[in-house]
């Protein structure tokens, strides 16, 4: 081997080295040993200028014909692993986005105006978002309000919308205040012009509603399928309304003032501290004596549970976290009670109810429950 031959490939496996250190771009690498060897090459020719030799016979050439095959074979060989590294990367990029963390829901909601045209709420500026007709729609804090007066009797209808591990607050236009709890909805006029005012709800919201002796404010309920979960109607009141597909009743808790539920013919006058429940097969309305504070949890910032079985709890959860709850085995029979703080993480959660003698496993956005 001669002297520039050797000295040509100690230079291409020192870069390597190099390389093997810094993780330098097999690209990049390639492309500055080829650097280094057109200097020796010009260095060489200064020598052999006035020499008409071939390039391919000029002494240098074999030494540079195997620096650069050794130089093409190493940068494969790192062009693969880099490209392997990319791959592994993208494959970790595209697990985290579909598995993403557990975490206590938001205030986050989807607002669709009368056009179809929707705002998400959590990324809205506080302020004045937009307006329907002559109604200025404003953001503050966590709560959207209608302001302003329409007298043009032109009726447009909005939509608020949380999804599973959201919720949020809303102000209607005549003062009334609405909280919605994960997966609902309520859809709503921008400006109450007739005899009465009314709104449509799924899942669960609390109203606090304005007097109004004039006007009845009236809630039809419905389930996400659009089946008829009968209304609820009064004048002006505190009361909630839990209606998921997915409970086995429609149930309208009272807490102050009066209302009057009403299934297809049947009629049940409420007074404060009473629920009236009803399924969405039935017109029988039930009426029972509740607590009223654990009805309401959820809007106070709480998960309450007073002998609660693991299934009522569980879609609680499930709603809140926007995570798939799956039973192994057979359903455990235990009932829990105790009070936990909607902002806990879900592994406090956990291990609170285990405390009671409920087992858990999670994985992913999947809790499994065990006995």
């Amino acid at each position: 081997m001669g002297e520039n031959e050797t000295m040509l490939n100690e230079l291409v496996m020192k870069q390597l080295e190099q390389d093997a250190i810094v993780n330098e771009p097999a690209d990049e690498l390639t492309e500055r040993i080829l650097s280094n060897i057109k200097q020796i090459i010009a260095t060489e020719n200064k020598t052999l200028r006035k020499t008409a030799i071939p390039f391919y016979k000029q002494r240098w050439f074999p030494a540079v014909a195997a620096a650069v095959l050794l130089i093409f074979s190493a940068s494969a060989v790192l062009l693969l692993l880099d490209n392997k590294k990319k791959n592994m990367d993208q494959v970790a990029v595209k697990a985290t986005e579909k598995i993403s963390p557990v975490v206590p829901g938001q205030d986050n909601a989807m607002l669709t105006l009368a056009d179809g045209t929707t705002i998400m709420l959590d990324s809205a500026s506080n302020g004045q978002l937009t307006r329907q007709g002559n109604m200025k729609i404003i953001k503050v804090n966590g709560q959207i309000s209608y302001a302003g007066k329409d007298v043009s009797g032109k009726i447009m209808y909005n939509t608020m919308a949380t999804a599973r591990g959201n919720q949020y607050q809303l102000q209607l236009a005549d003062g009334s205040k609405v909280w919605l709890n994960a997966a609902s909805s309520i859809r709503f006029p921008t400006a109450f012009n007739g005899n009465e005012r009314r709104v449509e709800v799924t899942g669960e919201a609390y109203f606090e509603v304005a007097h109004n002796a004039t006007k009845p404010f009236i809630v039809k309920i419905t389930n996400a399928s659009g089946a008829d979960g009968g209304e609820v109607q009064v004048l002006g009141t505190h009361f909630n309304i839990n209606a998921y597909e997915d409970e086995t009743a429609v149930n309208t808790t009272l807490l102050q003032g009066a209302v009057k539920y009403v299934k297809a013919n049947s009629t049940q006058l409420l007074k404060a501290g009473q629920q009236a429940s009803a399924s969405y097969a039935s017109t029988v309305i039930s009426l029972s004596e509740v607590d009223v504070e654990k009805t309401v949890a959820w809007k106070n910032g709480s998960f309450l549970f007073d002998g609660d079985n693991i299934e009522s709890i569980m879609r609680q959860i499930s709603r809140w976290y926007d995570v798939v709850v799956i039973y192994e085995g057979d359903i455990p029979g235990e009932t829990f009670s105790g009070i936990v703080n909607r902002n806990s993480t879900i592994g406090q959660v956990l291990k609170i109810m285990e405390a009671g003698g409920i087992k858990f496993r999670l994985e992913g956005r999947k809790i499994i429950v065990t006995k």
